[in-house]
């Protein structure tokens, strides 16, 4: 079978079938993906938490430290100044001791860039180191002024970033002598890149694209470190997601410009924000090849799904092509043309009730053409009828008439008495083609049975006693009157009493019994059985054909009219033979007439 002859039919399948097969996998797929993605983002989300808090509680902790030393730096000044005030003939001496002091303390803690000492009135005593900070002198008077108003505690500065490429923040502490009283102030410049850097290029718990960096809101620059010594001070800005996520995670743009998953939380201490991100790709990974397998997936389920809708659309195809080709032959006038055995149970019963079908309509065809053969023939027998029926009766009076003149000459009388006999029966032959031929229109009225085979005795009184036959009738319980049209009833049943009485040997019953079933549809039965040798089984679809008969005298439309009649009425004629007995013919009729 061609693929073009049944390329529309298997896209029909085959789209039904994607539609039936893949829109589920589809919904689970996109609900799958979605549930896939908030679950990468929820995990991202408390790794990043986490790695963002261990990273925080350690600048807290470097950040505490350092305060802790510019106190001790505080309380090592009050011990030296009590011992040699700075104030002392020997203010040069105390210098020294204080300068060789911090360089001791820069050397051991790089965290300090410079440090320097200032008295109680703001006046600059000792500076240590400050020609070598990166940017010249590393503090004002007003950035002292505004750092040393803040009360007590070790205040930290804005952090600023070097222009070689480093970060630093101004500290700054009060210091109090034994009396209360402020003695002057510490001021310090701290290396916050050489506390941060090696937090930010930690990579635990970074996997392959994580990173850490700092970003400052009020400069609008990333501090990137760098495993080199010179890190890198990035001017962009941080993407709004993140800004605006809290404390959350958010998907964004990098300043690289890749996709990535972050998180930040704000440095009190040096006013930056520090930001851990993870690229996307990496973070999705599994979620992409699960995509990958879900598409591998797809496309297996699609090819399964074009074998099977081909092998569906041809196993259905074919039965359908024998089905179309089997009506076509069959419209074409090949009216025995019929279905073969399928394989399949629904299709076998699908062809066997096809073939059913076009039995009845070719027994129907048949049955049309029958009538219509009969109805020309009933025409042009009408016309031959009333043309013979004329010079017949003329016939019957002549001879008749010839034979009141032959009473004498009684050879003559018996020729003529043969010759009344044979017209006698032409006219009996040309009444029933007649009757037969004629449209009948049927007359309903309610008719009781007693009243009906009164009729009968009295029309086939003379033929019963001429061969020596009695009719018994016998009516069964229920004797109801049925809706019928009398006058051809009783015509049908005065033919089966007549055949059966020409078929009884003489002193024989014809038996009459009529039974009314209720419970059975609501119908009347009526047989008629004689004592004669009964139907042989290959006649009995034959004799209710017209002018078939198995008499010499008989003119084989007596059963045919029978037939006729009651068909009209929506019944039906049966016949049987009596065990031991002859036959019977049995008429169904229903009680409440032919339906519309």
């Amino acid at each position: 079978m061609p693929f073009t002859k049944n390329r529309s039919f298997f896209l029909r399948v085959f789209f039904w079938m994607c539609l039936v097969a893949l829109t589920p996998m589809l919904i689970v797929s996109i609900q799958g993906y979605h549930c896939s993605h908030q679950a990468v983002i929820d995990r991202a989300e408390n790794h990043l938490i986490s790695v963002l808090d261990s990273r925080k509680s350690m600048f807290q902790g470097w950040m505490n430290e350092r305060k802790a030393d510019i106190r001790s730096l505080s309380v090592v000044f009050d011990m030296l100044n009590n011992i040699h005030p700075v104030s002392s003939p020997d203010t040069a001496i105390v210098m020294e001791h204080y300068s060789l002091l911090l360089e001791k303390v820069i050397q051991e803690n790089p965290s300090f860039e410079a440090i320097m000492i200032f008295d109680e009135n703001g006046n600059g005593i000792l500076d240590t180191e400050s020609e070598k900070h990166p940017d010249g002198y590393f503090m004002d008077r007003e950035i002292l002024e505004r750092l040393l108003v803040r009360g007590n505690e070790v205040n930290i500065g804005i952090s600023h970033l070097h222009s070689t490429g480093g970060i630093a923040a101004y500290a700054g502490y009060k210091t109090i002598d034994s009396t209360g009283n402020s003695s002057g102030y510490i001021l310090t410049n701290l290396n916050l890149s050489y506390m941060f850097d090696p937090v930010l290029l930690d990579r635990a718990g970074l996997g392959e694209s994580g990173k850490v960096y700092l970003y400052f809101p009020s400069a609008g620059k990333f501090y990137i470190p760098s495993s080199s010594d010179q890190s890198r001070i990035i001017e962009a800005q941080l993407s709004d997601n993140l800004v605006n996520s809290g404390t959350g995670i958010a998907e964004y743009i990098d300043y690289k410009g890749n996709g990535v998953l972050g998180i930040a939380a704000l440095i009190d201490d040096i006013g930056a924000l520090l930001v851990v991100e993870i690229d996307q790709d990496e973070a999705f990974k599994w979620v992409h090849i699960l995509g990958i397998r879900a598409l591998i997936t797809a496309g297996v389920t699609l090819l399964v799904l074009i074998f099977v809708a081909l092998s569906v659309s041809k196993y259905l195809a074919k039965p359908l092509n024998k089905l179309v080709a089997v009506t076509k032959m069959v419209a074409k006038g090949k009216h025995t043309k019929r279905l073969e055995d399928f394989s399949g149970k629904e299709f076998r019963e699908v062809a066997q009730s096809f073939n059913q079908m076009l039995d009845k309509l070719l027994e129907s065809h048949r049955r049309v053409v029958r009538v219509e053969s009969l109805a020309a023939v009933g025409t042009m027998s009408s016309a031959i009828v009333h043309e013979m029926r004329s010079p017949l009766s003329s016939i019957k009076i002549n001879a008749q008439a010839v034979r009141e003149r032959l009473q004498s000459d009684q050879e003559y009388a018996e020729i003529n008495q043969i010759t009344t006999r044979q017209i006698g029966r032409l006219e009996s032959m040309l009444s029933n083609l007649l009757s037969y031929a004629k449209p009948l229109d049927l007359k309903l009225t309610s008719v009781n049975m007693e009243q009906v085979v009164q009729d009968v005795r009295e029309t086939v009184n003379t033929e019963l006693k001429n061969n020596s036959c009695s009719l018994v009738f016998s009516n069964g319980p229920g004797d109801k009157p049925f809706t019928a049209d009398a006058e051809q009833i009783r015509i049908a049943l005065t033919n089966l009493v007549l055949n059966a009485a020409q078929a009884s040997p003489p002193e024989s019953e014809i038996l009459l019994h009529a039974k009314q079933d209720d419970a059975g549809g609501g119908n009347i039965q009526i047989s008629v059985s004689d004592s004669g040798p009964g139907v042989a089984d290959d006649l009995r679809d034959k004799i209710f054909k017209p002018f078939f008969t198995t008499r010499k005298a008989g003119t084989g439309l007596g059963l045919a009219n029978v037939k006729k009649i009651i068909e009209l009425h929506g019944g039906e004629v049966e016949v049987h033979n009596a065990e031991g007995k002859g036959a019977v013919f049995t008429i169904i009729l229903p009680m409440e007439g032919l339906k519309p």
